[in-house]
């Protein structure tokens, strides 16, 4: 399926399985984020999370990402800003508990915005690590701008 706008309504079990898995892994790259930001804590659920999160990480729901391929920009995390969560979250809460009643909302746009929320928790998770192992004096990583470019390759 080619990533554009026109493709967003299109629903299949293969974007089901990846919704799915993407939610999944979000939970857990967030929990560690939130250990990250204040290992004292140990919040559950997302509501719990996007305090935390935000608190440590202010630019977070700002964070753009880019499928240079397609030229669409999504910004998966900018309901957080206004202290909600992003519409394609709560669709992933209905396919995952409701799959019967709510399997058209494992689309193509929920799913790159779910996917793209987790490129945004994995860069910020691992953005120190990087920069201090690999690119010490680069401030254009992941975590340290607003934008995340998926190359036209992928």
């Amino acid at each position: 399926m080619e990533p554009a706008r026109e493709n967003f309504s299109t629903y299949s079990i293969e974007f089901a399985r990846l919704y799915l898995a993407i939610g999944s892994e979000i939970d857990v790259v967030s929990k560690l984020l939130c250990h990250k930001a204040n290992p004292r804590i140990k919040p559950k659920g997302i509501n719990n999370y996007r305090p935390v999160i935000v608190a440590k990480y202010p630019d977070f729901p700002e964070v753009e990402v880019i499928v240079s391929r397609s030229e669409l920009s999504l910004t998966p995390w900018k309901e957080w800003r206004n202290g909600t969560n992003p519409p394609w979250w709560w669709h992933y809460n209905e396919v995952k508990h409701e799959r019967d009643k709510h399997f058209k909302e494992a689309t193509l746009e929920n799913t790159l915005n779910a996917l793209g929320g987790l490129l945004v928790a994995v860069g910020y998770l691992y953005a120190e690590d990087l920069r201090d192992c690999y690119l010490p004096t680069s401030r254009n990583l992941i975590g340290f701008g607003t934008k995340y470019i998926i190359p036209a390759a992928v």
